[in-house]
Protein backbone atom coordinates (compact mmCIF):
# COMPACT_ATOMS: atom_id res chain seq x y z
CA UNK A 1 0.00 0.00 0.00
CA UNK A 2 1.59 3.51 -0.87
CA UNK A 3 2.47 6.00 1.65
CA UNK A 4 1.97 2.50 4.37
CA UNK A 5 5.07 3.04 7.01
CA UNK A 6 7.28 -0.13 6.90
CA UNK A 7 9.69 -1.50 10.13
CA UNK A 8 12.70 -3.59 10.34
CA UNK A 9 12.99 -5.83 12.93
CA UNK A 10 16.70 -6.74 13.73
CA UNK A 11 17.25 -10.88 14.40
CA UNK A 12 20.39 -11.98 16.00
CA UNK A 13 20.46 -15.58 15.74
CA UNK A 14 22.80 -18.04 17.96
CA UNK A 15 22.78 -21.23 16.05
CA UNK A 16 25.44 -23.58 14.92
CA UNK A 17 23.79 -25.43 12.31
CA UNK A 18 23.81 -23.92 8.71
CA UNK A 19 20.91 -25.54 7.86
CA UNK A 20 18.82 -24.41 10.89
CA UNK A 21 20.12 -21.17 10.25
CA UNK A 22 19.08 -20.92 6.87
CA UNK A 23 15.29 -22.28 6.81
CA UNK A 24 14.83 -19.51 9.84
CA UNK A 25 16.21 -16.81 7.40
CA UNK A 26 14.40 -18.30 4.74
CA UNK A 27 11.16 -18.60 6.55
CA UNK A 28 11.40 -14.62 7.35
CA UNK A 29 11.96 -13.41 4.35
CA UNK A 30 9.36 -15.74 2.90
CA UNK A 31 6.21 -14.64 5.48
CA UNK A 32 7.49 -11.46 4.80
CA UNK A 33 6.81 -11.62 1.13
CA UNK A 34 4.11 -13.92 1.11
CA UNK A 35 1.66 -11.67 3.32
CA UNK A 36 2.99 -8.46 2.35
CA UNK A 37 3.48 -7.21 5.54
CA UNK A 38 5.01 -3.77 6.80
CA UNK A 39 6.71 -5.49 8.95
CA UNK A 40 10.53 -7.08 7.87
CA UNK A 41 13.36 -9.45 9.19
CA UNK A 42 16.98 -8.42 8.84
CA UNK A 43 18.60 -11.65 10.59
CA UNK A 44 22.42 -11.54 12.16
CA UNK A 45 23.38 -15.14 12.70
CA UNK A 46 26.24 -16.28 14.86
CA UNK A 47 27.71 -19.55 15.30
CA UNK A 48 28.49 -19.69 19.12
CA UNK A 49 27.63 -18.23 22.01
CA UNK A 50 31.09 -16.32 22.43
CA UNK A 51 30.35 -14.74 19.22
CA UNK A 52 26.66 -13.74 20.37
CA UNK A 53 27.98 -12.39 23.49
CA UNK A 54 30.62 -10.29 21.69
CA UNK A 55 27.57 -8.94 19.28
CA UNK A 56 24.50 -8.56 20.86
CA UNK A 57 25.30 -5.16 22.71
CA UNK A 58 27.31 -3.72 19.52
CA UNK A 59 24.30 -3.36 17.05
CA UNK A 60 20.91 -2.15 17.85
CA UNK A 61 19.02 -6.03 18.26
CA UNK A 62 15.34 -5.91 19.14
CA UNK A 63 14.85 -9.88 19.45
CA UNK A 64 17.41 -12.55 19.63
CA UNK A 65 17.06 -16.44 18.38
CA UNK A 66 19.11 -19.20 19.95
CA UNK A 67 19.32 -22.49 20.42
CA UNK A 68 20.05 -24.26 23.29
CA UNK A 69 22.41 -26.67 21.92
CA UNK A 70 25.86 -24.39 20.93
CA UNK A 71 29.51 -25.66 20.48
CA UNK A 72 30.36 -23.24 23.81
CA UNK A 73 26.99 -23.22 25.81
CA UNK A 74 24.12 -26.22 26.67
CA UNK A 75 20.87 -25.84 27.88
CA UNK A 76 19.66 -22.60 30.28
CA UNK A 77 23.48 -21.77 31.36
CA UNK A 78 22.90 -20.63 26.87
CA UNK A 79 20.08 -18.40 28.12
CA UNK A 80 21.17 -17.35 31.54
CA UNK A 81 24.23 -16.18 30.03
CA UNK A 82 22.67 -14.37 26.89
CA UNK A 83 20.00 -12.62 29.20
CA UNK A 84 22.77 -11.76 32.09
CA UNK A 85 25.05 -9.79 28.85
CA UNK A 86 21.68 -8.13 27.19
CA UNK A 87 18.86 -8.42 29.89
CA UNK A 88 16.76 -5.62 27.46
CA UNK A 89 16.78 -7.70 24.34
CA UNK A 90 13.79 -10.21 24.11
CA UNK A 91 15.08 -14.44 23.45
CA UNK A 92 13.22 -16.73 21.65
CA UNK A 93 14.60 -20.00 22.01
CA UNK A 94 14.43 -22.68 19.34
CA UNK A 95 15.03 -26.16 19.82
CA UNK A 96 15.24 -29.86 18.79
CA UNK A 97 14.65 -30.64 22.56
CA UNK A 98 11.23 -31.92 22.96
CA UNK A 99 11.28 -31.13 26.95
CA UNK A 100 8.01 -29.33 28.18
CA UNK A 101 9.83 -29.34 31.82
CA UNK A 102 12.92 -27.41 30.22
CA UNK A 103 10.53 -24.77 28.20
CA UNK A 104 9.04 -23.69 31.36
CA UNK A 105 12.21 -23.42 33.02
CA UNK A 106 13.43 -21.46 29.80
CA UNK A 107 9.94 -19.17 30.65
CA UNK A 108 10.93 -18.59 34.10
CA UNK A 109 14.56 -18.02 33.25
CA UNK A 110 13.70 -15.44 31.09
CA UNK A 111 12.38 -16.62 27.83
CA UNK A 112 9.66 -15.38 26.40
CA UNK A 113 8.70 -18.24 23.85
CA UNK A 114 10.28 -21.74 23.23
CA UNK A 115 9.71 -23.26 19.41
CA UNK A 116 10.53 -26.82 18.37
CA UNK A 117 12.90 -26.81 15.01
CA UNK A 118 10.23 -29.77 13.73
CA UNK A 119 7.35 -27.34 14.69
CA UNK A 120 9.01 -24.89 12.86
CA UNK A 121 6.50 -22.72 10.00
CA UNK A 122 6.86 -19.52 8.64
CA UNK A 123 3.82 -17.71 10.22
CA UNK A 124 4.84 -19.33 13.91
CA UNK A 125 8.29 -18.22 14.09
CA UNK A 126 7.22 -14.64 12.97
CA UNK A 127 4.43 -14.49 15.33
CA UNK A 128 6.61 -15.44 18.26
CA UNK A 129 9.07 -12.53 17.45
CA UNK A 130 6.44 -10.15 17.11
CA UNK A 131 5.02 -11.16 20.24
CA UNK A 132 7.69 -11.46 22.50
CA UNK A 133 8.68 -7.96 21.42
CA UNK A 134 5.93 -6.76 22.47
CA UNK A 135 5.63 -8.58 25.83
CA UNK A 136 8.92 -7.68 26.76
CA UNK A 137 8.10 -4.07 26.08
CA UNK A 138 5.00 -4.12 28.34
CA UNK A 139 6.66 -6.11 31.09
CA UNK A 140 9.38 -3.59 30.90
CA UNK A 141 6.77 -0.69 31.00
CA UNK A 142 4.77 -2.33 33.75
CA UNK A 143 8.21 -2.69 35.72
CA UNK A 144 9.23 0.66 35.35
CA UNK A 145 5.32 1.97 36.33
CA UNK A 146 6.17 -0.04 39.57
CA UNK A 147 8.65 1.65 40.51
CA UNK A 148 8.59 5.26 39.28
CA UNK A 149 6.41 8.23 41.31
CA UNK A 150 3.43 9.32 38.99
CA UNK A 151 3.76 12.87 40.05
CA UNK A 152 7.28 13.77 39.94
CA UNK A 153 9.04 11.29 37.49
CA UNK A 154 11.38 10.28 40.47
CA UNK A 155 11.80 6.55 41.39
CA UNK A 156 9.09 5.30 44.41
CA UNK A 157 9.64 3.47 47.79
CA UNK A 158 9.98 0.77 45.64
CA UNK A 159 12.24 1.42 43.25
CA UNK A 160 14.56 3.49 46.15
CA UNK A 161 15.07 -0.12 48.13
CA UNK A 162 15.18 -2.34 44.71
CA UNK A 163 18.09 0.01 43.49
CA UNK A 164 19.51 0.98 46.95
CA UNK A 165 19.76 -2.63 47.70
CA UNK A 166 22.01 -3.30 44.63
CA UNK A 167 24.10 -0.49 45.33
CA UNK A 168 24.28 -1.22 48.86
CA UNK A 169 25.40 -4.71 48.23
CA UNK A 170 27.79 -3.23 45.39
CA UNK A 171 29.21 -0.47 47.98
CA UNK A 172 29.76 -3.25 50.63
CA UNK A 173 31.95 -5.77 47.88
CA UNK A 174 33.93 -2.54 46.22
CA UNK A 175 34.87 -0.77 49.46
CA UNK A 176 32.89 2.56 48.22
CA UNK A 177 30.81 5.23 50.84
CA UNK A 178 27.74 6.86 50.01
CA UNK A 179 25.32 9.11 51.82
CA UNK A 180 21.48 8.99 52.71
CA UNK A 181 19.84 12.37 52.70
CA UNK A 182 16.76 12.22 53.67
CA UNK A 183 14.16 15.50 53.11
CA UNK A 184 11.00 16.53 53.79
CA UNK A 185 9.11 19.69 52.72
CA UNK A 186 8.50 22.26 55.02
CA UNK A 187 4.63 23.68 55.19
CA UNK A 188 3.40 21.47 52.54
CA UNK A 189 0.26 21.04 54.98
CA UNK A 190 -0.41 24.53 55.30
CA UNK A 191 -0.06 25.14 51.21
CA UNK A 192 -2.32 21.95 50.69
CA UNK A 193 -4.62 23.92 53.53
CA UNK A 194 -4.89 27.48 52.28
CA UNK A 195 -4.26 27.13 48.50
CA UNK A 196 -5.56 23.97 47.68
CA UNK A 197 -3.51 20.38 47.04
CA UNK A 198 -3.06 21.56 43.30
CA UNK A 199 -0.45 24.03 44.54
CA UNK A 200 0.59 21.39 47.72
CA UNK A 201 1.77 19.01 44.42
CA UNK A 202 3.31 21.70 42.03
CA UNK A 203 5.28 22.20 45.29
CA UNK A 204 6.21 18.63 45.31
CA UNK A 205 7.25 18.94 41.82
CA UNK A 206 9.34 21.59 42.18
CA UNK A 207 11.59 19.78 44.99
CA UNK A 208 11.95 17.25 42.77
CA UNK A 209 13.28 19.54 40.14
CA UNK A 210 15.23 20.55 42.51
CA UNK A 211 16.80 17.32 43.63
CA UNK A 212 17.14 16.41 40.10
CA UNK A 213 19.41 19.25 39.22
CA UNK A 214 21.25 19.29 42.56
CA UNK A 215 22.43 15.38 42.59
CA UNK A 216 24.30 13.63 40.05
CA UNK A 217 22.72 11.20 37.95
CA UNK A 218 24.35 8.58 39.18
CA UNK A 219 22.50 8.77 42.58
CA UNK A 220 19.37 7.48 43.34
CA UNK A 221 16.52 10.09 43.91
CA UNK A 222 13.22 9.16 45.33
CA UNK A 223 10.06 10.29 46.26
CA UNK A 224 9.30 7.48 49.38
CA UNK A 225 5.94 9.70 50.89
CA UNK A 226 3.50 12.47 50.47
CA UNK A 227 6.32 15.08 51.07
CA UNK A 228 9.31 13.12 51.74
CA UNK A 229 12.46 12.27 49.53
CA UNK A 230 15.30 9.90 50.03
CA UNK A 231 18.68 10.06 47.71
CA UNK A 232 21.32 7.76 47.75
CA UNK A 233 24.58 10.00 47.25
CA UNK A 234 28.23 8.83 46.38
CA UNK A 235 29.89 11.71 48.36
CA UNK A 236 33.77 10.73 49.11
CA UNK A 237 34.97 13.80 51.00
CA UNK A 238 35.93 13.24 54.96
CA UNK A 239 33.62 15.86 55.52
CA UNK A 240 30.70 14.83 53.03
CA UNK A 241 27.94 15.04 55.40
CA UNK A 242 28.30 18.53 56.37
CA UNK A 243 29.40 19.72 52.97
CA UNK A 244 26.78 18.09 51.27
CA UNK A 245 24.07 19.87 53.87
CA UNK A 246 25.90 22.88 53.51
CA UNK A 247 25.80 22.66 49.38
CA UNK A 248 22.10 21.73 49.28
CA UNK A 249 21.17 24.93 51.59
CA UNK A 250 23.63 26.68 49.14
CA UNK A 251 21.57 25.52 45.97
CA UNK A 252 18.26 25.54 47.38
CA UNK A 253 18.38 29.44 47.93
CA UNK A 254 19.73 30.34 44.86
CA UNK A 255 16.69 28.00 43.34
CA UNK A 256 14.45 30.04 44.97
CA UNK A 257 15.80 33.30 44.03
CA UNK A 258 15.65 32.12 40.48
CA UNK A 259 12.31 30.44 39.99
CA UNK A 260 10.53 33.11 42.75
CA UNK A 261 8.07 30.57 43.13
CA UNK A 262 4.30 32.01 44.69
CA UNK A 263 4.97 29.52 47.41
CA UNK A 264 9.22 29.49 48.73
CA UNK A 265 10.54 25.82 48.42
CA UNK A 266 11.79 24.92 52.11
CA UNK A 267 13.46 21.38 52.93
CA UNK A 268 14.72 20.12 56.29
CA UNK A 269 17.54 17.72 55.91
CA UNK A 270 18.90 14.64 57.82
CA UNK A 271 22.16 13.09 56.13
CA UNK A 272 23.68 9.72 57.61
CA UNK A 273 26.51 8.22 56.31
CA UNK A 274 27.65 4.62 55.18
CA UNK A 275 31.08 2.98 54.93
CA UNK A 276 31.73 -0.48 54.23
CA UNK A 277 33.00 -0.95 57.51
CA UNK A 278 29.67 -0.30 59.30
CA UNK A 279 27.10 -2.85 60.14
CA UNK A 280 24.02 -1.27 59.82
CA UNK A 281 21.39 -1.90 57.01
CA UNK A 282 20.28 0.47 54.30
CA UNK A 283 16.72 0.60 56.46
CA UNK A 284 18.41 1.48 59.60
CA UNK A 285 20.29 4.30 57.95
CA UNK A 286 17.26 5.71 56.59
CA UNK A 287 15.66 5.62 59.93
CA UNK A 288 18.77 7.61 61.19
CA UNK A 289 18.66 10.18 58.43
CA UNK A 290 14.72 10.17 58.74
CA UNK A 291 15.51 11.14 62.81
CA UNK A 292 18.23 13.61 61.69
CA UNK A 293 15.58 15.51 59.68
CA UNK A 294 13.20 15.64 62.43
CA UNK A 295 15.38 17.06 64.52
CA UNK A 296 16.32 19.78 61.59
CA UNK A 297 12.96 20.62 61.47
CA UNK A 298 12.32 20.78 64.76
CA UNK A 299 15.25 22.98 64.96
CA UNK A 300 14.25 25.57 62.28
CA UNK A 301 10.72 25.77 64.41
CA UNK A 302 12.42 27.52 67.30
Amino acid sequence: MAGEQRFTINVLLIENDTGDAFLVEELLTEIQQFYNTSTSFQVKQVGSMAEGLKIINARDFQVAIMDLSLPDSQNLDSLERLRSQAPDVPVVVLTSLDDEELAVKAVEKGAQDYILKNELVGNILARSLRYAIERDRLHRELHRRAIIDDLTGLYNRRGFFTLGDQEFKRSKRQHNNFLIVFTDLDGLKLINDTFGHVQGDQLIIEAAKFLKETFRDSDIIARIGGDEFVILAHENTKDSSTALKKRLEDELDKYNRRKKLKNRLSLSLGIAAFSPETTATLDQLLSKADSLMYLHKKEKRR
